[in-house]
């Protein structure tokens, strides 16, 4: 039997590498990552990493993809004005004062944060979503973030 290959969760692969383990663990609340869940936090954080992506070759294709689509989203919102985007999620959510709003660390990284979103806010996460997909590259230069 062939070996399965990781071709078609480059992008799972890549989020894993660039989120913090305990943002893993979180992500693994969501349904599409819910395979995420056999991470070993105890372990040290390359072991960690590695062992969770050996465990890819495990999960179904459909699974896969569906959270290779997710993980794209992620990583799209961290590299366009992402202390932009999060600021403004955090207004939205300290405005509607959210239920879990002291769980919400300003001062971890960004894929941190933004993996809070998509977990427990998750139509804040679509809001900010939405303001990329309409201001993004190639031409971006009329991007203004305004206060709620």
């Amino acid at each position: 039997m062939a070996k399965k290959t990781l071709k078609n969760s480059k992008h799972l692969v890549e989020l894993i590498g660039s989120a913090t383990l305990p943002a893993i663990t979180l992500l693994s609340k969501v349904d599409q990552f819910a395979f995420l869940s056999v991470l070993d936090a105890s372990q040290p954080d390359d072991s960690a990493r590695s062992t969770l992506i050996d465990a890819l070759s495990s999960v179904k294709r459909e699974a896969i993809t569906i959270a290779d689509e997710e993980a794209v989203r992620l990583l799209q919102l961290v590299r366009f004005r992402t202390e932009e985007l999060l600021e403004y999620a955090y207004s939205v959510i300290t405005f509607e004062d959210h239920p879990e709003l002291s769980t919400f660390d300003r001062t971890a990284d960004a894929m941190t944060r933004l993996i809070w979103l998509r977990v427990k806010a998750p139509n804040i996460f679509d809001q900010i979503e939405t303001i990329y997909l309409t201001h993004r590259p190639p031409d971006p230069s009329d991007f203004k973030m305004t206060p709620i």
